[in-house]
């Protein structure tokens, strides 16, 4: 019988952990029929602990106290009776084919004062979807004349990198990959930087803002850019993973906007709802059920279409067979808070990552004057002071990265 990890059990003392490995020891030699196994099956105390992979906490019925929350443990379908588990580490049990039940984070997640609203601002209900599912999908969001200008930028972000000789001072931003048809390129990192100012223009628009705004508050600073993607032929897998792991205080995001089609014969995103909660064991999850574990949804998505997606949501794309070029551009935004909090980086960098802002603001303004603009509301104690040296502000490189969660071949050998 698989108990859960007990060395996960305790928290606050190690006594606690002593007692629960010797009452676990002596269940272990229980009769998986016996009527305390079954009641221990829906009983296992959880205060003051730590639930384990296949577990969740569970609440008597109309109480809102964590006080009087139980274990409940997923079951696989072996006949054990005594302590049943998954080995996969949803918060649930799930029937193939359901959508996943939500729990909330154990703290409220923090957006750091009161949002103006705008047409491109997020609802309360899209709020509440992206918070439940770790997801949420902007249908035809970006103006047609400004993805225009983005899908030209791209090509030319693609045949620079395809050219770019090894003393460029840029050369390690374009990344590539060794595949079975040989070395294809694959990302575009810093875009700001590159010769087109599109994405900058992208930045600046309230298209943008109003939605980072919307989930990290006044203070959201612009943490990454860059456009990752599939070349003709190219059908490569992006296995099961989460972007960055982190305490959940408050909200971290990625906004994805599509430049092509995305199909779900052509390798389209693959997401697990609800799988934000915690860190999760990609090589349990993929062991087990492959790309089609119980909840996962395909986002066939259309150029200028925008997926945001909670950086700690499983996601992932399988191997198909190389189709029509696929262009996708990445903004991830944190609250200047979270950053301060939980690291990895310091004020001054959060400085010249906010630096970016207005020179973005200026930029859109520029090319679309007649359009709706972005009324910043930063807090005073984060308003940045931008410097005359433009291409200067405008990579600001990460030195460091917060940790995410995958499953690589070191992984499969440590299980």
């Amino acid at each position: 019988m698989h108990i859960l990890g007990y060395s996960k059990i305790y928290r606050e003392n190690e006594m606690i952990y002593a007692y629960s490995y010797i009452i676990l020891s002596i269940i272990q030699k229980m009769p998986e029929d016996s009527v305390f196994c079954r009641l221990l099956e829906r009983r296992l105390p959880v205060s003051g602990l730590e639930r384990g992979q296949a577990c969740h906490p569970e609440r008597s019925e109309g109480s809102r106290s964590t006080d009087g929350e139980i274990l409940r443990c997923a079951q696989d379908d072996r006949p054990s009776k005594c302590l049943r588990f998954l080995n996969v580490p949803f918060e649930q049990d799930f029937k193939k084919g359901e959508t996943m039940d939500s729990y909330t984070t154990t703290q409220p997640v923090r957006t750091n004062g009161a949002v103006a609203r705008s047409p491109y601002h997020l609802t309360e209900e899209q709020i509440r979807f992206f918070d439940e599912n770790g997801y949420l999908v902007l249908r035809n969001w970006i103006p047609q004349d400004l993805l225009k200008r983005l899908q030209e930028a791209a090509e030319d972000w693609i045949e620079t990198g395809l050219h770019v000789s090894e003393d460029d001072p840029d050369f390690e931003d374009y990344r590539f990959a060794q595949r079975p048809s040989g070395r294809v390129m694959f990302r575009v990192n810093y875009v700001h930087n590159k010769g087109q100012s599109a994405s900058l223009e992208l930045l600046g628009s309230p298209q943008v803002l109003a939605v980072a705004e919307s989930l990290c508050g006044p203070n959201f600073v612009p943490t990454y850019e860059s456009m990752v993607f599939k070349q003709e032929g190219d059908g490569a897998a992006i296995q099961w993973h989460q972007d960055a792991v982190h305490p959940r205080q408050y909200r971290i995001f990625n906004y994805d906007l599509y430049l092509d089609p995305s199909r779900a014969d052509g390798g389209a995103l693959h997401v697990i709802p609800k799988t934000q909660l915690q860190r999760q064991d990609i090589c349990a999850l993929t062991e087990r059920w492959g790309w089609n574990p119980p909840g996962v949804i395909t986002v066939e998505m259309e150029p200028g279409d925008v997926l945001l997606h909670d950086v700690m949501v499983v996601h992932g794309s399988e191997e198909v067979e190389g189709k029509a070029l696929r262009r996708t551009i990445y903004y991830e935004f944190r609250a200047a808070e979270e950053i301060l909090t939980d690291g990895p980086w310091d004020r001054e960098w959060i400085d010249r990552r906010l630096r970016l802002v207005p020179l973005a603001l200026r930029r859109y303004e520029q090319v679309y004057p007649d359009s709706e603009q972005f009324a910043w509301g930063i807090s005073s104690e984060f308003r940045p002071q931008v410097s005359s040296d433009e291409q200067y502000e405008l990579k600001v490189a990460h030195g460091v990265h917060s940790g995410g969660s995958f499953c690589s071949a070191g992984d499969r050998e440590r299980r």
